[in-house]
C-alpha cells in the first residue's frame, strides 16, 4: 500500500520522514516481516534452539553459539535460537539482558557473536510452556522447512524439571513440553522430526514415552552432560553438504560427533548420547510393563534378585562409599539391569519377559555412545529410587509428572519393592579377628583377616580412619568385594554369599591427596563406577568471586591424576563447571561418632587451586595410630560397622630430592618375583601437553621389560613422571602394553650411587635396580643385590593371588606383572 501526501516546499523536508514512517508502519506486520513480502522458500531443514541461559550456564551458552556460528545458516539449513541470558554469569557480547532471537550467520569470530538480530523480546520466562510454544510457532510461521529439528538447551534432571529460567524462578515439566508441542501442531501424522535434549539426565525411558506422541526421534544423555554440550558445528556442516538427510542419519551424525568431541577432543569418560526411534517405543513401554508384572507378582521370592541386579548395574551421577550407597543415583541403565536380572532368574517367564525387553531397546536405539566409565550403557535409563527414604520424600510427585509411572504401572512396581526390602529387618554382622603385622608400613603391609554375616549383603569396604575426642574422622575408603569369573568379559561384579563371608584384606598404608603442587590436602575418593580409572570426590567449592560455597563433585583420572570434570549439584539439578585460579574446594568426609551409630559429612581442610590446578595423587600414610573399620550394608539398608586400631611405622624414610636427569637410561636388576628380572629405561623424551594429563605435567617416555623364568621376554612402553614433594620423591608410571588396558604403577624411589630403589606404593613389592648393562639385563644374582627381599617376595611360579571360594579378597590395581605377562 502507498501513501502519498503533498505539502508545500517548506515544510517538505521535515514531512519526507513522517510519510516513511508511515509506509513502512502500514508494510510491516506484527511478526516482523513486510505484509506484501512472500514467505521465504521451503529450507531443507530448519534447526530451533530454545537456549534458556538465564542461570549458571550462561557463559557456556557464549561458546555455544559461537559454535553454531562456525557453520551458519544457509539456503537449505536454517538456525534460529532463541536466546534468554542472565544478568549475573557472563558480561562479553554486550552484557545484555533478556530475549532475543537470532538467525545464526557463519563467522569466524570465536569470541564475538556476529548472528542477525530478528527480535528482542524484552524478559521472557523460558520456563514457561507458553514461551517454547510461541516461539515454535514463530518459527514455523517465518521459516517453513521440509523438517524440522528442536533442541533444548538448559538444565534437566530426567521426569523431574528440566528448562529452567532463574529470572522467574520457574521450570518446564515433562507434561508442560508434551502441551508446547501439540499446541504447535506436532501430533501424529505431522509429528516434530528431531527432539534434541542438550540437558543432563534425560535419556529416561519416562522422557521418551511422554515425547512419543509428538517427535520422531529424540536424543537424550543418561548421564549429565558436559558443560560445553553437544557441539552441533560437524553435523550441521555434514546436514549442509547432504541436506537431503532424514531424521535417523542426521540424529546418527549427532551421536557420532558427540562421540568425536568428548573422547578426543575434550575427554569425558562419563559422557552419555543416544537416539531413539520414537515410533518404536511402544513395544519398549510394552515389555517393561509386562516384566515388572512378571516381577510383581514373585515379589516375595525375587525382590533379593532385583536388588542385587540393581545395585551391580550401570547407574549415573553416582559416588559410592560409606553412608553413600545408594543415596545418590535414582537412574539405571534399563537394559544391563535387565540383562543382570536375567543372569539371576531361574523363571523362564522372567527370562523371557527379560529378553523382550532387551529386544526392543535394541530395536528403538538408532545410535548410542558411552564413555570409558560407563561400559555397560546401552542408552536408556529408568528411574529406581532403591532408597525408601528418597522414595517418600518424592511421594506422589513421580506418579503425578510421568505418564509412564502412572499408566503403565511402573510406580506401583517400585512400591511393591520397597514394601519387600523393608520386610528385612535384621542387620548383618561385622567382625575384624587379626591385623598384622604390629606396627605395618609399606614394606611390611597390615593383612586384615574378619568375616561378615548376615543375606542380602550388598556392599562392604574397608576404611582408615583417626580418632578426633569421641568420633572417628574417615580418612580413606576402599571397596570390597568377591568377583565371580563366570560373567563375560572384564566386568566385576561385588557380589556376596549368603551366610558367612571370610575376609582376607591386604592394606598397603597409602592415602589419597589432593594436591596444587604447595600443599596438600587428605581427600577421601571413590570409585565413580565399575571400572576404576575414575574417582570422584566431594565437597564444598567457593568460587574467588563469590563468597558462598555450593555443593560440587570433582571427578579425577586416577591414573594421571588429572581433573577431568567438575560439577555443581543444586539439589537435582547438576551442572559442569570450569575451575579457576584462586578458587577453595574443602574435600567432604565422614564423621562418625562413638556409639557407630551416627554418620554425618564434615569438611576438611580446603585446597587453593593454582596456576597448575589441582591434581590427585596418592601418599604414605604418616606415622601413628590409626583404626581400620570393616563396614557392611544389606539391600535393606541394614548395616554395620567394626572398628580396630593399626600402628603405622617404618614408613619410607625422607629423603633429599632426586633430579630427573639423574635416573635417566637404563636400570636392571630384581623385585618381589624371585629371579624375575626387571628392566626400565628411563628417556628424556617429552610427551606432548594433551588434555589428558594435569596442567604443567610433563610427561616422558620410558621402555620396561620383563624377563621371567620359563616365560617368553616381554617388552612394553610406558610414560613416567617424577615430583619430589615433602621428603619423598614419587615415581608415576603408566605401563602401555599392546593388546591389554593401560597399567598403574607408583613408586617412591631412593638413590645411593648407582643403586635405585622403588618402593611399590600398591602392592608393596620393592624393586632393587642397578645401572643396566648394555644388553639391559644383569649378570649378578639376585642374591649380589644386598637388598632384603623376604617380606615382598611373591612366588614366582604362580604370579596371581589366589582366594578360596568363601573368601572375600580386594585391590583396588590387581598384581601388575601378573597382569603384563597374562
Amino acid at each position: 500500500m502507498d501513501v502519498v501526501i503533498i505539502l508545500p516546499d517548506i515544510k517538505l523536508a521535515k514531512f519526507v520522514k513522517i510519510a516513511i514512517i508511515i509506509s513502512i508502519y502500514l508494510m510491516v506486520g506484527d511478526n516482523g516481516l513486510a505484509s506484501d513480502e512472500q514467505v521465504p522458500e521451503a529450507a531443507k531443514w530448519v534447526i530451533m534452539i530454545y537456549m534458556a541461559a538465564d542461570n549458571n550456564l550462561e557463559d557456556a551458552s557464549i561458546f555455544n553459539m559461537n559454535q553454531l556460528e562456525r557453520v551458519g545458516s544457509s539456503e537449505n539449513t536454517k538456525i534460529i535460537v532463541q536466546w534468554d541470558r542472565s544478568p549475573e554469569y557472563d558480561s562479553s557480547n554486550g552484557n545484555w539482558t533478556g530475549t532475543k532471537r537470532f538467525l545464526i550467520s557463519k563467522d569466524d569470530d570465536e569470541e564475538a557473536i556476529g548472528s542477525q538480530e530478528l527480535e528482542d523480546l524484552g524478559e521472557v520466562d523460558m520456563g514457561d510452556m507458553n514461551s517454547l510454544s510461541e516461539f515454535i510457532n514463530w518459527t514455523l510461521q517465518n521459516y517453513p522447512a521440509d523438517r524440522y529439528a528442536l533442541s533444548l538447551w538448559n538444565h534437566g534432571a530426567g521426569w523431574m524439571m528440566h528448562t529452567c529460567d532463574d529470572t522467574s524462578n520457574t521450570c518446564l515439566t515433562l507434561r508442560d513440553l508434551s502441551d508446547a508441542l501439540r499446541r504447535a501442531g506436532f501430533v501424529q501424522g505431522k509429528k516434530l522430526d528431531l527432539l534434541i535434549f542438550d540437558e543432563c539426565l534425560m535419556g529416561l525411558i519416562d522422557v521418551a514415552n511422554e515425547m512419543g506422541p509428538y517427535a520422531k526421534v529424540m536424543i537424550a544423555s543418561e548421564d549429565v552432560v558436559p558443560g560445553k554440550g553437544i557441539d552441533f558445528s560437524l553435523p550441521l556442516s555434514e546436514l549442509d553438504e547432504d541436506p537431503t538427510m532424514d531424521e535417523r542419519e542426521l540424529a546418527k551424525v549427532i551421536v557420532k560427533s558427540y562421540k568425536e568431541f568428548y573422547a578426543k577432543e575434550k575427554p569425558k569418560p562419563y559422557a552419555t548420547l543416544a537416539a531413539y526411534d520414537l515410533e518404536k517405543m511402544p513395544e519398549v513401554i510394552n515389555a517393561t510393563a509386562h516384566l515388572s508384572v512378571m516381577l510383581g507378582e514373585r515379589m516375595d521370592r525375587i525382590w533379593p534378585q532385583i536388588g542385587t541386579s540393581l545395585s551391580i548395574s550401570e547407574s549415573f551421577s553416582k559416588s559410592d562409599g560409606l553412608a553413600q550407597f545408594k543415596l545418590n543415583s535414582n537412574y539405571y541403565d534399563l537394559f544391563d539391569f535387565a540383562d543382570l536380572l536375567g543372569r539371576k532368574s531361574m523363571d523362564k517367564d522372567v527370562d523371557d519377559a527379560v529378553n523382550d525387553l532387551k529386544t526392543a531397546i535394541r530395536a528403538t536405539i538408532v545410535a548410542e555412545y558411552h564413555g570409558r566409565a560407563h561400559p555397560f550403557a546401552y542408552g536408556m535409563t529408568v528411574y529406581f529410587p532403591e532408597d525408601e527414604e528418597i522414595y517418600v520424600y518424592y511421594g506422589d510427585q513421580y506418579s503425578g509428572s510421568s505418564k509412564f509411572a502412572s499408566e503403565v504401572g511402573w510406580e506401583e512396581f517400585l512400591h511393591s519393592y520397597i514394601e519387600a526390602e523393608q520386610s528385612d529387618t535384621i542387620a548383618p554382622t561385622i567382625e575384624i579377628t587379626s591385623i598384622s603385622p604390629q606396627p605395618s608400613n609399606l614394606s611390611h603391609p597390615a593383612r586384615i583377616l574378619g568375616n561378615a554375616t548376615g543375606n542380602n549383603i550388598a556392599y562392604m569396604s574397608r576404611i582408615i580412619g583417626r580418632v578426633e575426642g569421641d568420633r572417628l574422622i574417615m580418612l580413606n575408603e576402599h571397596q570390597v568385594s568377591r568377583y565371580y569369573p563366570e560373567y563375560s568379559g572384564s566386568r566385576k561384579l561385588p557380589e556376596f554369599l549368603d551366610g558367612r563371608n571370610n575376609i582376607d584384606y591386604t592394606w598397603a598404608p597409602v592415602i589419597d591427596v589432593l594436591t596444587n603442587g604447595e600443599t596438600s590436602v587428605i581427600a577421601p575418593a571413590y570409585p565413580l563406577g565399575a571400572e576404576d580409572y575414575y574417582f570422584t570426590i566431594d565437597g564444598k567449592y567457593r568460587r574467588s568471586n563469590e563468597t558462598e560455597p555450593f555443593s560440587s563433585r570433582l571427578i579425577f583420572d586416577y591414573m594421571t591424576g588429572r581433573l577431568i570434570s567438575a560439577w555443581r549439584i543444586d539439589d537435582m539439578l547438576i551442572n559442569e563447571f570450569e575451575p579457576k585460579v584462586g578458587d577453595v574446594f574443602r574435600p567432604e568426609s565422614i564423621d562418625i561418632d562413638g556409639e557407630m551409630d551416627v554418620m554425618e559429612a564434615i569438611e576438611m581442610e580446603g585446597l587453593t587451586f593454582g596456576d597448575c590446578g589441582i591434581w590427585l595423587e596418592p601418599r604414605p600414610l604418616e606415622e601413628g595410630r590409626y583404626l581400620v573399620g570393616l563396614y557392611v550394608k544389606d539391600l535393606s539398608d541394614n548395616w554395620n560397622l567394626t572398628l580396630r586400631s593399626v600402628d603405622i611405622a617404618g614408613q619410607p624414610a625422607l629423603n633429599p630430592p632426586i633430579s630427573l636427569r639423574s635416573i635417566l637410561g637404563r636400570w636392571a636388576g630384581y623385585g618381589p618375583y624371585g629371579d624375575t628380572q626387571f628392566v626400565f629405561e628411563f628417556s628424556e623424551s617429552k610427551l606432548p601437553m594433551m588434555d589428558i594429563f594435569p596442567l604443567c605435567s610433563i610427561w616422558r617416555w620410558g621402555t620396561f621389560s620383563v624377563k621371567a623364568p620359563g616365560k617368553e621376554d616381554k617388552v612394553a612402553q610406558f610414560i613416567y613422571r617424577v615430583r619430589n614433594d615433602d621428603g619423598r620423591t614419587l615415581l608415576t608410571m603408566i605401563l602401555l602394553p599392546e593388546d591389554q588396558d593401560a597399567i598403574y604403577m607408583a613408586f617412591l624411589i631412593s638413590l645411593e650411587g648407582d643403586q635405585l630403589e622403588m618402593q611399590d606404593i600398591f602392592e608393596s613389592g620393592l624393586y632393587s635396580l642397578k645401572r643396566g648393562h648394555k644388553n639391559g639385563l644383569l649378570d649378578e644374582r639376585r642374591s649380589a643385590f644386598g637388598t632384603d627381599f623376604s617380606q615382598s617376595t611373591r612366588s614366582p611360579e604362580n604370579l596371581t593371588n589366589q582366594t578360596t571360594s568363601s573368601t572375600v579378597s580386594f585391590s583396588i590395581y590387581s598384581d601388575y606383572i601378573s597382569r603384563f605377562l597374562s
